[in-house]
């Protein structure tokens, strides 16, 4: 409990800023939009699709780090999100 309302009182401090809020929106919807392809997919049948595809969540974490802080990636991040995308490709290939 401590923990969190020191959190919680450190972001009250240093709030996002007005400039950041197009990009916080469009995270936002794209993980809203995530959901409901997930939801979606697992009522029809093309879950295979959607699995494969959430399976790009981190990959999304570390674009939104560099989009909102500027921080960039390491080398195993990159070589993470590499791999990542290879075997999206390669499982969209094989199906």
């Amino acid at each position: 409990m401590i923990a969190l309302i020191r959190e919680r009182s450190a972001d009250r401090r240093n709030p996002p800023g007005r400039r950041q809020f197009p990009r916080l929106a469009a995270i936002a919807a794209t993980g809203l939009a995530g959901d409901l392809a997930y939801a979606t997919a697992s009522g029809h049948g093309a879950l295979s699709i959607v699995a494969t595809i959430s399976s790009l969540y981190p990959v999304t974490t570390i674009i939104a780090a560099f989009l909102l802080t500027g921080a960039r990636p390491t080398r195993l991040q990159l070589t993470g999100i590499t791999l990542a995308l290879l075997g999206a490709a390669l499982l969209s290939a094989a199906a």
